[in-house]
């Protein structure tokens, strides 16, 4: 009877085991689950902290991830959770108002904007996302964590907030304000003036000219003992661009500056691209021309041109220059009257003048028996390039055309280019060469001749520069403006 109720009791404490079991082994591991999460939570907590710490010294751009500083503030984060959560925690950072809203730009911690970072003042915040170990039992609810720091910027204060050290530049100025370069990027002399406010606080002031300018380094300003300081740039320095440009004058070691803006233009170059007389030849009967004569005058920008004038011998009984009329585009007109002056049997030179020293030489024949005249002398292009190395080769085709009146009066008309070389071996143009036929290589036959410098032509020298094209036929001669652009 005893060892049966032994049995029995035995049995019975087995089955109550069986009940209570489950429960205990759950409340171990809600224990431990529980444990876990707030050592997470604990963790997470001291790590957004341990971020702060960091930011408050290293704040400079740490809102833009992957940047150094936000490396810096993450490294710290992560190291301080390592082990203690799951992942890889996310961190964000941001700058506060001394208020806790956020600065400009969502939280920027820019020290180079117009709103800089007030050390002392402004605040920094690390927010931390992490996931909790443990939800073994499921008690734990919300696994993912977020836990922020806020701290006080405590920092090394920024240069670009540091307040004024007392010097400051007034009075920046570039005269003149603005030039025209030529064909080789020269420009004119150029003088730079600025204004300290304090000799002793801004010292010399320096001037940043830009690479182009030649200069290597500031330049040192000069001031005859006022506050007022200057640097000349001599003509022709450096090689310039078209364009606005910007300098910079600096003081104080650098800590004040004043930008300096000046605009360089491209050169501008005014060319008389036709002169005629009509009619080119005329007769007189006791010095009275037998009719009117027009003259037109073509340029290649009235813009830059402006109005050609006519300057005429004593003869024609003008004192002065005549003010063309336009006459549409690029072209102008004045007429000389029947009965103006009193003309000699001769041929006789008109002279055009624009601006920029533009010119060209208008002939007329005076005569009361036929006489030789050559008319309408073209030169197409009128600006050719050439290219600036050791054989000096022209790049662009050039063709020069002349109307001669007669054939009978007229010899084949010769052409020649000056001054310098221009061309080389039968193509060379300082030896006046007989025109040709237009369109062939036979000696011209007919009333209109032409001559054709072909590209490649070598040794055009010197450099830029105008060269004078020259028609003569039976004494009568025409002139025409070549320009060479060397590139």
């Amino acid at each position: 009877m005893r060892t049966r109720r032994a049995r029995g009791e035995r049995g019975a404490a087995l089955v109550e085991f069986a009940f209570v079991a489950p429960i205990l082994f759950v409340m171990i591991f809600a224990l431990a689950d529980f444990a876990l999460a707030e050592l997470s939570d604990a963790a997470g907590a001291n790590a957004a902290r341990e971020g702060a710490r960091v930011g408050i010294l290293y704040y400079d751009g740490a809102h833009t991830a992957g940047s150094a500083n936000n490396t810096k503030i993450t490294d710290a984060v992560r190291a301080k959770l390592a082990g203690t959560v799951r992942g890889t925690p996310t961190v964000a950072v941001r700058c506060l108002n001394p208020n806790g809203t956020a600065r400009a730009g969502g939280g920027s911690c820019s020290t180079v904007a117009g709103d800089v970072i007030e050390v002392g003042s402004d605040l920094i915040e690390v927010s931390v996302t992490w996931t909790r170990k443990g939800g073994i039992t499921g008690f734990i609810r919300s696994p993912t964590r977020t836990d922020k720091a806020v701290t006080r910027i405590v920092g090394t204060p920024p240069t670009a907030a540091l307040p004024p050290v007392g010097c400051t530049l007034s009075g920046a100025s570039a005269t003149p304000s603005t030039v025209t370069r030529d064909a080789l990027g020269d420009l004119p002399s150029m003088t730079f003036a600025v204004t300290v406010s304090d000799l002793s606080l801004c010292g010399t002031p320096l001037l940043n000219l830009t690479a182009e300018s030649g200069y290597a380094g500031a330049q040192t300003m000069t001031s005859p003992a006022t506050t007022t300081f200057s640097f000349t740039m001599p003509a022709g320095q450096g090689s310039w661009t078209s364009g606005t440009k910007t300098v910079a004058v600096s003081a104080n070691g650098g800590s004040v500056s004043v930008n300096v803006s000046f605009t360089v233009n491209a050169p501008t170059v005014c060319l008389i691209t036709g002169a005629s007389a009509s009619p080119s030849t005329v007769n007189q009967s006791a010095g009275t021309l037998s009719s009117a004569i027009l003259f037109t005058v073509t340029v290649s920008d009235a813009a830059v041109c402006g109005t050609p004038t006519l300057t005429f011998p004593a003869g024609a009984g003008y004192p002065g220059p005549r003010t063309m009329g336009a006459a549409g585009g690029n072209s102008f007109t004045w007429t000389l009257p029947v009965g103006q002056g009193t003309w000699a049997s001769q041929t006789y030179s008109m002279v055009a003048n624009a601006n920029g020293g533009a010119t060209a030489s208008i002939p007329l024949v005076v005569s009361s028996t036929p006489t030789c005249a050559l008319t309408n002398l073209t030169v197409t292009p009128s600006t050719a390039n050439v290219k600036n190395n050791g054989q000096r080769e022209i790049q662009t085709p050039v063709t020069i055309r002349v109307t001669r009146s007669s054939l009978s009066v007229c010899a084949v008309p010769t052409i020649s280019v000056t001054p310098g070389s221009s061309g080389s071996g039968a193509n060379d143009l300082t030896i006046p060469r007989p025109m040709r036929n237009v369109g062939t290589t036979a000696v011209c036959s007919g009333l209109t001749c032409e001559w054709v410098i072909a590209s490649g032509t070598q040794d055009w020298f010197p450099g830029p520069a105008n060269r004078i094209v020259t028609a003569t036929a039976s004494g009568s001669t025409l002139t025409q403006a070549l320009t060479l652009i060397f590139t």
